[in-house]
């Protein structure tokens, strides 16, 4: 792994926070564009970006350590230490969430439309920031045999890539969403099926990564993943039949 790409002096610059900052460039890039395309001022979805990136580090920061408690409850300094790693996706849904509607109410634009703009960039960021992951170390499988397998320093065995797992699928889903998303015609549909995608790819990977089981032989990111569907899926069954 290389959790450090190299040094400007003194400073080390981590491949996490690289990747990481790249895929929010990214997908603010394609959130643009989006935006343009659906005749919507350009300047309010970068300062809506703005506060996305604040509620959403802060959600994910937030669920990850509610996730991890015993371990933080004995290491409390390092709940600030996000330059490491250690953010869960569906915290940052949630503080985005909350962030984008009340940008929404405020500025009054459809809370639908908006949410349509950024959901492709939510799959193309999550791909993006999962390479970080990898060459960081954190999120990784458990030990195999498979023959796709890593060794991380530190770790014993042979063990899933989980990361790039993830990656992969999240870039092949940003793929088809580009492709065909156009066919979701009305405003939230496209933003349901992003998250349904997404929440379907991270219970299917997590069986490969070294988590703890909460119940049922299934982690909490399963359960979080699994009720999100849910939710999701009544959601569009609406959207689509309105």
């Amino acid at each position: 792994m290389k959790p450090v790409l190299f040094h400007i002096g003194p400073l080390a610059i981590r491949s996490w926070g690289v990747f990481v900052a790249s895929g929010i460039l990214v997908g603010l890039y394609f959130a643009n564009r989006s935006a343009k395309q659906k005749g919507i001022d350009g300047e309010k979805i970068l300062n809506l970006a703005f506060y996305l990136l604040l509620s959403g580090l802060f959600g994910a920061r937030l669920i990850y350590v509610l996730t991890e408690l015993p371990y933080f409850i004995s290491n409390p300094v390092e709940i600030f230490m996000i330059q490491a790693g250690g953010l869960a996706i569906q915290g940052a849904i949630l503080g985005g969430f909350i962030a984008a509607y009340s940008f929404c109410r405020y500025h009054k634009l459809s809370f639908a439309q908006v949410a349509d703009v950024f959901a492709p960039s939510l799959l193309i960021g999550q791909a993006i920031g999962r390479i970080g992951c990898f060459l960081n170390g954190d999120a990784y499988g458990k030990i195999t045999d498979f023959f796709l397998k890593v060794k991380f320093p530190m770790l014993a065995g042979f063990r899933h890539p989980s990361q790039l797992y993830e990656s992969a699928l999240d870039f092949i889903a940003f793929g088809l969403i580009m492709v065909w998303g156009k066919k979701f015609k009305n405003d939230g549909a496209l933003f349901s099926v992003v998250i349904i995608i997404y929440s379907l790819i991270r219970f299917f990977v997590e069986f490969t990564r070294e988590s703890d089981i909460l119940a049922f032989g299934i982690s909490y990111a399963q359960f979080a993943a699994l009720a999100t569907v849910l939710v999701f899926g009544v959601v569009l069954a609406k959207q689509t039949r309105d």
